[in-house]
């Protein structure tokens, strides 16, 4: 069984590494949670301790190729399985976990001339094929889906256009049964002006 629960405060997303207004889920990442009991077991007291039981890799790098061209490119492969179970889905992968996914997003920002601020962005989001729930009786497909912005900033604020999925992709975000799937956002364009004080 797996369960959640949220407390505190919540980042719906983050303009830092994309320069965008990119949710965060759609920044590939990887969760794996550990069981309070293998934590106890190990006598684990540092999270570089609990971290040996996370079967994974997560690797981003962003930098700046010339001045106001960035790039930030992510990869994870995750293994996630059901370690402990009572009906019979030990060894199961965790539904909606893909092993691979992987984006790159590129931004670039005139820096002079009377347009300077104005700036184009570009990003690609692959998700592999992961299971479609906890008994994996079904697999949900891979997909890659391309989103487009562009944006004017000057001095405190900014404007900004975000073309989401921009090729109208069909594809599923998330399965938790046969019956019970959702699908990928279409084609959207969000419009965003904000001012910092």
């Amino acid at each position: 069984m797996v369960t959640g629960k949220q407390d505190g405060y919540s980042v719906p997303d983050a303009s830092t590494a994309t320069r965008t207004d990119t949710p965060l889920r759609d920044i590939p990442q990887s969760i794996q949670v550990v069981p309070q009991q293998v934590l106890k077991d190990q006598q684990a007291i540092r999270a570089s301790e609990a971290l040996r039981n996370v079967s994974g890799v997560q690797r981003s790098i962003a930098g700046q190729i010339l001045p106001g061209w960035n790039v930030i490119a992510s990869y994870a492969y995750t293994d996630a399985k059901i370690t402990q179970s009572n009906d019979g889905q030990q060894g199961n992968q965790l539904f909606n976990v893909p092993f691979n996914a992987a984006s790159l997003w590129t931004t670039y920002e005139l820096q002079t001339g009377n347009w300077k601020g104005l700036g184009f962005g570009l990003g690609l989001f692959y998700v592999g094929d992961r299971q479609g729930d906890l008994a994996n009786d079904f697999k949900v497909s891979s997909y890659l889906r391309t989103d487009a912005s562009i944006f004017y900033r000057r001095n405190s604020w900014k404007l900004g256009l975000n073309f989401n999925n921009l090729f109208n992709v069909n594809y599923i975000d998330v399965g938790q049964s046969r019956t019970s799937i959702t699908p990928g956002a279409p084609f959207a364009v969000v419009g965003s002006f904000s001012v910092e004080f």
